[in-house]
């Protein structure tokens, strides 16, 4: 091979080692409003951004509660303020804040913080006033030209280029949060599609404002028809896939429609955002919806309930959103476990009488039903050998005394006794465990040893002897 071929496919080859490769930088970015100087009471809109991050890191982050938002006061110690959890939205959260009176009078400091690898964002400063300022509310209600409560229907209140808060009406209506009056400037966006926009000056009272927009007839109609789980029964600690059956009940066809499920802790997305896309559905059509849900290992049993908001559109370009709720109940495992065992007397032989005392404790996450306890292989040596517990809370022991009668003709030598121990759960589940216990049965100890005998032989041998010497040199002891 001449050399040049040689050099070049060294070339080659090394390069292969040295391709540059970019991926984007893990970064973390807080956005917070209103910002600058605000009111004790006043309601801050928190989004942190989290950027680079893969999506296994991110739900695994929030479900562990290493996801949280943190302040401090004049530049000293940070403290954490509560783990964002709400409102997850591909890789930025929206969350809210109300500063407390413990901030009036100080300069605070604002930072969102990954605590895994100790990440932290920018830092927001707020100036906060020393006193609590009377805040009030805009009161929107949204009729269609028809005059009823029209649902579903975005509301936005902006300050400036800051939108400060947002949300759905609800038979209607939907208020803002507390905001700040003296005569400041704010605008209401209300929107399906067609959008309305009012500005408004609060001074020093509540405002109530009623906008008018047309519903389109016929319609979509986006509505949950049914909600599974597999596995059926949701335990702690473990993930499930969620199906839904969404079904259009309405007389016109649903366009570029989404599921977003408000998921919080301890609930929490795996392998996809909150969003779920279903697409266009047909009058009387049904689609399945399917997502992959974990629970987080410190959940607390119990049901929860799962807000939900189904976005969608028609033909004419209008544009609608429906919510409701949905219920998953978390259950828990437990587990029985054998904590101590106490014999009384340690040393056992035919005859001896005393107790077996076991200490059981529940380690699980669930109550363990109807708990029997049942010992193999000492019927000779105990009074009884089955005994009926009942039940034993998550973190709760219970103690269980069994009495102790060695038999005669019990059998000696070391002992391993089986204690085995059966309970269910309130969902009618089975469950069981066991462990051994050793102990050992001397031999019957006789009222005499060879030794103690042969002593009292002797000394009687003595006594006898003793006195026949005495007899002989003429004493007479009685």
């Amino acid at each position: 091979m001449n050399l040049w071929k040689v050099t070049a496919l060294f070339v080659l080859v090394l390069g292969t080692f040295f391709v540059p490769v970019f991926s984007q930088a893990q970064t973390i970015s807080l956005s917070v409003s209103p910002s600058g100087f605000v009111s004790v009471g006043v309601k801050l809109s928190l989004q942190p951004c989290w950027n680079g991050f893969s999506s296994d890191q991110l739900t695994n982050a929030f479900l562990a509660n290493n996801v949280s938002l943190q302040f401090n006061a004049e530049g000293g110690s940070w403290s954490g303020l509560p783990a964002v959890v709400a409102e997850i939205s591909g890789t930025c959260v929206r969350s809210t804040f109300v500063v407390p009176p413990a901030w009036a009078g100080h300069t605070m400091g604002l930072r969102a913080i990954f605590r895994q690898t100790g990440q932290t964002s920018n830092i927001v400063g707020l100036s906060v006033t020393p006193y609590a300022l009377t805040t009030f509310v805009i009161q929107v209600t949204v009729l269609d030209q028809n005059g009823r409560n029209y649902d579903g229907v975005s509301v936005d209140l902006w300050q400036l280029s800051n939108r400060v808060d947002s949300g759905i009406t609800k038979n209607g209506e939907w208020s803002t949060m507390p905001i700040e009056g003296g005569g400041r400037s704010y605008e209401i966006h209300v929107s399906n599609g067609q959008t309305i926009v009012q500005p408004v000056r609060v001074f020093s009272s509540s405002i109530q404002l009623t906008f008018e927009l047309t519903r389109s007839n016929p319609s979509p109609i986006l509505i949950m028809s049914n909600v599974s789980t597999t596995p059926r029964l949701v335990h702690v600690g473990n993930s499930y896939e969620a199906k839904f059956i969404v079904t259009n009940k309405g007389s016109m066809t649903a366009m570029t429609s989404t599921l977003t499920l408000n998921l919080t802790y301890p609930l929490g997305m795996l392998g996809s955002g909150t969003t779920l896309y279903i697409g266009t559905l047909g009058v009387n059509q049904d689609a399945t919806v399917r997502a992959r849900i974990a629970v987080d290992a410190s959940a607390k049993t119990g049901t929860y309930s799962i807000p939900y908001i189904f976005s969608y559109s028609d033909n004419n370009n209008y544009t609608y959103l429906s919510i409701g709720t949905f219920s998953v109940t978390i259950y828990g495992t437990p587990q029985i476990e054998v904590q101590s065992v106490s014999i009384d007397p340690a040393s056992l032989s035919p005859g001896a009488n005393g107790f077996l005392t076991l200490t059981l404790v529940n380690t699980g996450t669930e109550r363990a039903t109807a708990v029997v306890i049942e010992i193999f292989n000492g019927g000779d040596i105990l009074t009884s050998t089955i005994s009926y517990v009942g039940e034993i809370k998550p973190g709760n022991s219970a103690t269980v005394t069994f009495g102790i009668q060695v038999q005669d003709q019990a059998t000696q030598g070391l002992r391993s006794m089986n204690l085995t121990i059966g309970y269910g759960d309130p969902n009618g589940a089975q469950y069981g465990t066991s462990r051994l216990y050793d102990t050992y049965v001397y031999p019957s100890q006789s009222f005499m040893s060879a030794i103690d005998i042969v002593y009292l032989v002797a000394l009687v041998l003595v006594v006898v002897f003793g006195y026949v010497a005495f007899r002989r040199l003429g004493y007479k002891l009685w």
